[in-house]
């Protein structure tokens, strides 16, 4: 899959420091008053910038804030290209999102509040939802073709599945049913269990192994 927001190249590093500032500015905004309520004088004031350097940087809010969020989408996704292909690439996705949401978890839920508002053919839900299912269905394609996973496995179903699942807890968690911590635990270990049920032979090995290190951290604790 291709990044949802590809990065620009900037010959001046001040340049690429007052892109970076830009959007983490959008995503403080995104976090304090959600993907309507900020406004692009609130970004620009939280930037640094004018107004007018939004407008001409990325064209209208809606850009702007699109770009943000797929700054961070983008981050957790290449975690999981750059880890080996198929159902272990899903892994690595999932871990690099959860720590994501560890790190920011008001962002997380100002994005989860967002995304319940937004209509279905706004651009949030084919990044995070529609896109989130291609990209585990592709890994799951790939883990078939080598064959890692049962015969009567159905990628798209499995892959719709598994994002299903992911945002069930994201919504427990925005919800406060689970707390951070069991919100990492409850979605790892229900990725992997998932995984588990449809892999075979090495595949299923290997998932069964990361399910019992899991269970054992957590009788640690």
């Amino acid at each position: 899959m291709t990044n949802l927001n590809p990065a620009r190249t900037y010959n001046s590093p001040r340049m690429a420091a007052r892109h970076a500032s830009i959007l983490a500015a959008a995503r403080a905004g995104l976090t304090e008053k959600g993907f309507n309520g900020v406004t692009m004088q609130e970004l620009a004031d939280r930037a640094g910038v004018t107004k007018k350097t939004l407008y001409n940087v990325f064209g209208n809010k809606d850009d702007l804030l699109f770009a943000a969020v797929a700054e961070v989408v983008d981050d957790y996704r290449e975690s999981g290209s750059h880890s080996e292909p198929g159902i272990m690439a899903i892994v690595a996705s999932r871990d690099a999102a959860l720590d994501q949401v560890a790190g920011a978890p008001d962002y997380a839920n100002a994005m989860t509040a967002t995304l319940m508002q937004v209509d279905d053919d706004h651009p949030l839900v084919r990044m995070l939802l529609r896109d989130s299912v291609a990209f585990n269905e592709e890994q799951l394609r790939l883990e078939e073709a080598r064959g890692g996973l049962r015969d009567d496995c159905n990628p798209t179903v499995v892959a719709e599945q598994i994002t299903g699942q992911a945002w069930g807890c994201i919504v427990l968690f925005y919800k406060g049913v689970l707390s951070l911590e069991q919100f990492q635990k409850q979605s790892r270990l229900g990725l992997l269990l998932v995984l588990r049920e449809v892999a075979r032979g090495e595949a299923r090995d290997r998932m069964s192994d990361q399910i019992e290190r899991l269970m054992k951290e957590q009788e640690r604790r």
